[in-house]
């Protein structure tokens, strides 16, 4: 039976002033979330960008309540044009992209970010 080494811990920038939300409260969940913060803090075309610093709502189609959503990153990244981007990031895993175990939930998740 093969293991799988799970990750999590707080991330601690190079580059704090690109980060936007609490330097202090920066927490990954995964290897590849932890990846993607050294890709972000690193990265010269990664103008700014936060983990879990921005609350989308939404409605559940389940019980009718307002919900917030938290994408697990805000990226805002400059072009070799120049231009600048804002990305919404979030970060899975094969398994659940093909067997999400809250296949609604993640399903209304998507739409909400396609508005």
């Amino acid at each position: 039976m093969a293991t799988t080494k799970y990750y999590k811990g707080r991330f601690n920038p190079e580059r704090p002033n690109k980060y936007k939300g609490n330097v202090r409260n920066i927490i990954y969940r995964s290897g590849w979330e932890r990846r993607f913060m050294i890709y972000c803090d690193r990265n010269e075309n990664v103008i700014e960008w936060g983990s879990e610093e921005i609350a989308i709502p939404y409605q559940s189609p389940l019980d009718g309540k307002i919900h917030r959503y938290y994408p697990d990153f805000y990226v805002k990244v400059k072009q070799p044009n120049h231009e600048v981007i804002k990305y919404i990031v979030e970060i899975l895993s094969l398994i659940h992209i093909s067997e999400p175990t809250r296949r609604y939930a993640i399903a209304y998740a998507v739409v909400c970010l396609k508005k």
